[in-house]
């Protein structure tokens, strides 16, 4: 039988499937040459003035190819003016990666790939993703390459391309998370931009030019209000020009998209669309831009769940482009809608489980849940709305929320697990990926609401929380484990950037960051959030994991470089104490934990049997 030696590290743990697949799998990784050949293609495109491509060309509607003359296809049935892709390009898709996309140069057939898993359609989030977040990626210098692609010609084809994807109502259910990306990736006439993402992705360059900017970018990506550009501008004051330029452009984007007059203005423009069909009409006298945030909090919610249940019903595929088109303005709206209603400390435990119950609505709407996993959250959640919620109601709504966002990473990886593979292989800030998409969905909420219902719940019972000698601290357990280790703090992503840590450690991060080492512990300032690949690593080798508030930081200096034991239970119990309070025995068992580094021979799984 054939072996296979296998060592713990992040890629592994983010995508899971590759090691246990056999040779030529698609969720295995291209060899160490292909991708070697890969980044070097690429890093020819990156300096290339025409990037992906070769020359303009007319692409008549005959078959014809001619140069890029006056009207050459007048007589031929009409024709685009594009780009053609370059031998380089050409190359590199035959290894895996079709970047630089020209969508007027595709077929329905070609998009959907339906023989080989739609990885056509899988592949363009993070193509686009990776464009967004490194200035071009492939079209670094090829952006302004006048007449690569025409945009009319793009949102002509790109609509044409999603009509054909909106046929099949069964199709749809069983990918809706790849046609919901699939739509916001694929310019068409009314798609609009995804302004959420681009605001974040925004913050994250500023970020990485100045770190001074690290809590703004936290506040962007975690509690966005209608005066955060005024909070960016006020820190632009006396930049130098290229960041003062880019904070600007940032700006005004968070004005457009958390200012009250944009969002009027979009959700306005989305219900006089939708009430000119009259398959769309009740949803549109059902998307309200007034009233309190309580209020619109409920009807957004309600409304991206019904629109699901709408698009994947009987309908045309014009009105379920409408349709999706509609849902990312009301995303956009609920997310800020939602940090409105998360901005007063003071909610209930009653109003804490309904924003968190219609949080779940929404995140189903957007695609993250399946039928049966939303069905489970809905037959389990307690049906009591007079204050006669039992303890044991309280505790299980709490361990149902914390699933939610387990089940969404799940439906991420396995909607665009190939792509993932290929490209995090290729360029390896591709991971984040998931992150990027799960952090500006619907269910970003769910995170604080679990925080303060699993708080409030620690009160209830007793459960204890302490650091040091404090026992009164604002922490919260993420995973449940043990381990002991030197305790590192890292205040800025910059100096967790070029700090140094290891697998016996435990660290403190700033934030919750995209990718990590293997490490003994971690403590995270301000987050915590479990949609996080950290997290989830955390999760997946048992290691203890705990979210602080930053004034806690206080608590852990005394111990920073000092061996500590960090222990967090199921049920969010947790204690943080320098190793010296420890008892012997138990640091004993700890520690081999920490200090084995093992590999396992494991052998290769049949999979040609499918049957359970």
């Amino acid at each position: 039988m054939i072996q296979k030696r296998l060592r713990v590290s992040a890629f592994v743990s983010l995508l899971l499937l590759p090691i246990l697949c056999p040779a030529q799998s698609p969720f295995d990784p291209p060899s160490a040459p292909a991708i070697a050949e890969a980044r070097s293609l690429v890093a020819r495109m990156m300096s290339n003035p025409r990037g992906p491509y070769s020359r303009l060309r007319w692409f008549c509607n005959d078959g014809s190819v001619h140069p890029p003359n006056p009207y050459p296809c007048a007589e031929l049935g009409g024709g685009r003016q594009h780009a053609e892709y370059s031998a380089d390009r050409q190359r590199l898709a035959e290894l895996g990666f079709s970047v630089g996309t020209i969508f007027a140069a595709m077929t329905p057939d070609e998009l959907r790939d339906a023989d080989n898993r739609n990885q056509r359609l899988r592949e363009l989030p993070i193509e686009r993703y990776l464009i967004d977040i490194d200035n071009g990626w492939v079209l670094r210098e090829a952006q302004n390459y006048r007449g690569r692609v025409q945009l009319e010609n793009e949102e002509a084809t790109g609509r044409t391309l999603l009509l054909s994807l909106l046929t099949d109502a069964d199709w749809i259910n069983a990918n809706y998370m790849l046609v919901r990306e699939s739509i916001r990736v694929i310019p068409h006439a009314g798609g609009g931009d995804d302004r959420t993402r681009k605001v974040r992705r925004e913050a994250i360059e500023v970020a990485d030019l100045d770190s001074s900017f690290e809590r703004l970018r936290i506040e962007i990506h975690t509690s966005p209000s209608a005066i955060t550009a005024e909070r960016v501008r006020a820190w632009n004051v006396d930049k130098p020009e290229d960041i003062a330029a880019l904070a600007e452009v940032l700006a005004s984007g968070l004005d457009d998209l958390y200012g009250p007059s944009g969002r009027r203005v979009r959700l306005e423009e989305q219900r006089r669309l939708l009430a000119q069909q009259a398959a769309t009409a009740m949803l549109a006298a059902r998307l309200q831009v007034d009233g309190d945030a309580a209020t619109r909090f409920a009807l957004l919610a309600a409304w991206l769940r019904d629109a699901r249940h709408a698009i994947t019903g009987p309908s045309t595929a014009a009105t379920r482009l409408l349709l999706f088109d509609a849902a990312r303005e009301v995303e956009s709206e609920l997310t800020v809608v939602t940090a409105e209603l998360l901005a007063d400390g003071t909610l209930s435990r009653e109003m804490l489980l309904d924003i968190g119950r219609r949080l779940v609505d929404a995140g189903y709407g957007a695609g993250l849940l399946t039928q049966g996993e939303y069905d489970e959250v809905v037959a389990s959640w307690p049906a009591a709305s007079d204050g006669t919620l039992t303890l044991a109601d309280y505790a299980r709504s709490l361990n149902m929320l914390r699933r939610v966002p387990q089940w969404a990473v799940g439906t991420v990886r396995y909607t665009f697990a190939e792509p993932l593979t290929r490209y995090t292989a290729l360029e390896p800030r591709a991971a984040s990926f998931v992150d990027d998409l799960l952090r500006g969905s619907p269910l970003t909420g769910i995170a604080e609401v679990s925080r303060r219902i699993g708080r409030d719940y620690a009160n209830l019972t007793g459960v204890t929380q302490r650091i040091g000698n404090r026992s009164d601290v604002a922490a919260f357990g993420v995973n449940a484990g043990a381990a002991l280790g030197r305790l590192q703090i890292f205040e800025t992503s910059e100096a967790l950037e070029h700090g140094q840590y290891g697998r016996n450690d435990i660290v403190v991060l700033p934030e919750t960051v995209a990718e990590l080492s293997r490490v003994a512990g971690i403590v995270t300032l301000g987050e915590g959030n479990p949609l996080s690949h950290v997290q989830l690593l955390a999760r997946n080798f048992a290691i203890p994991n705990v979210a602080i508030l930053p004034e806690v930081l206080a608590e852990l200096r005394p111990y920073e470089g000092l061996d500590v034991v960090l222990a967090v239970a199921s049920d969010s119990s947790l204690v943080l104490t320098p190793a010296s309070a420890v008892d012997a025995e138990l640091a004993a068992l700890l520690r081999p934990a920490n200090e084995t580094a093992a590999e396992l021979t494991v052998p290769r799984p049949d999979l040609a049997m499918r049957q359970p």
